[in-house]
């Protein structure tokens, strides 16, 4: 049992953290798994109350219970068992049970964040179908497509805005930019971080990101010539480049909420990565929107606080929903292979 406890974390290592933090480290007695966050691995503005980091976690839940399954156990999940360790994300108690054929397992490994621009074919019914019956098992969660041209350029337009924002706010642009990884070698080395070539960005736009690191240069230039309205408009175009923009809503605002929002969304990822395409989260303002509905809104402007508020409105009203929370946002459609993949570090376990 123990190689194949071995296997299942490692298959819920390859979930997608933001900027590949990977903030989860593992603690296994016997036949148990306890996954324990680690808070200090996204101090980011958008993991207000470590909910980015939840999502994350479930995303590493389904990897696992998927592995689980096909290696023959059943993997019964409580979360947050225990009160007084805030950090104690769940336990997967594992017991020995049949084989089940899980047509997702090979995916897990095969899902990555593509950031090229996708192909802009529409869904068939059948690609539908099976992304819209990935929530059959989860309860007070929906998945929901907006497949339409015109949406998908307005929400192209307003996830984009999450680009000008971390391009004007000094806090949100020195996060991210200690968290690029500028070389193969360090990539290599670290394991972990926003691997530079991921992002996709041609030879003149790598080098104005380099230039860009420096906040007073990039300050000077948004003064000039609005360059963060300008990267923002320019990425916007390359997520309208879509088949569909997909959006995983749940019912409430707690920790559970976003841990199943996580575990949908990988699901939705792997089927998507079955049916032969490719997938991106334009998560930046939804998270960011779910700060200020939170009440906290650290040093963001009121110009952004303002803007945020109209785009989550705008997004609720694409995808016609009023009560539920959208916590995830995937734009979805065929890509070329992406030009480089993150790495994982080695799980971090102890037995």
């Amino acid at each position: 049992m123990l190689e194949d406890i071995k296997i299942i974390i490692k298959a819920g290592t390859q979930a997608p953290s933001g900027d590949n933090v990977q903030p989860w480290r593992f603690v296994v007695n016997d036949s148990v798994i306890k996954l324990f966050n680690v808070p200090e691995a996204d101090n980011s503005f958008y993991n207000i109350s470590q909910n980015a980091s939840y999502i994350a976690h479930g995303a590493v839940i389904e990897n696992m219970a998927i592995t689980a399954k096909t290696l023959g156990y059943n993997a019964n999940i409580s979360l947050f068992p225990d009160s007084g360790k805030s950090n104690l994300v769940a336990t997967i108690s594992l017991e020995k049970g049949n084989t089940q054929n899980q047509p997702l397992y090979e995916y897990i490994e095969k899902r990555v964040t593509n950031r090229k621009p996708y192909t802009s074919d529409p869904l068939n019914d059948e690609q539908k179908n099976n992304i819209l019956s990935c929530a059959n098992e989860f309860k007070d969660a929906r998945i929901l497509i907006a497949d339409d041209t015109k949406d998908v350029k307005k929400l192209a337009q307003i996830l984009s805005l999450n680009e000008q924002i971390v391009l004007e706010n000094k806090q949100m642009h020195d996060f991210l930019f200690s968290h690029v990884v500028w070389s193969e070698e360090e990539e290599r080395q670290k394991k972990r971080g926003l691997y530079i070539k991921t992002l996709e960005l041609k030879k003149p736009q790598e080098k104005m990101f380099g230039l860009v690191k420096n906040f007073t240069i990039l300050r000077f230039l948004n003064r000039l010539i609005g360059i963060s309205k300008k990267v923002s408009k320019e990425n916007g175009k390359v997520y309208a480049q879509s088949s569909a923009i997909i959006a995983v809503s749940t019912n409430g605002d707690t920790k559970e909420s976003y841990i199943k929002a996580g575990q949908l969304m990988q699901k939705v990822w792997l089927t998507v990565a079955k049916s032969g395409l490719s997938a991106g989260p334009l998560m930046g303002v939804i998270l960011l929107s779910q700060m200020i509905r939170g009440g906290s809104t650290n040093d963001l402007s009121q110009k952004h606080i303002n803007l945020l508020n109209r785009a989550y409105v705008e997004i609720k009203n694409i995808f016609r929903i009023k009560d539920d929370t959208i916590k995830v946002i995937l734009r979805v459609g065929r890509g070329d292979e992406p030009s480089a993949y993150s790495s994982r570090r080695d799980p971090n376990i102890t037995f």
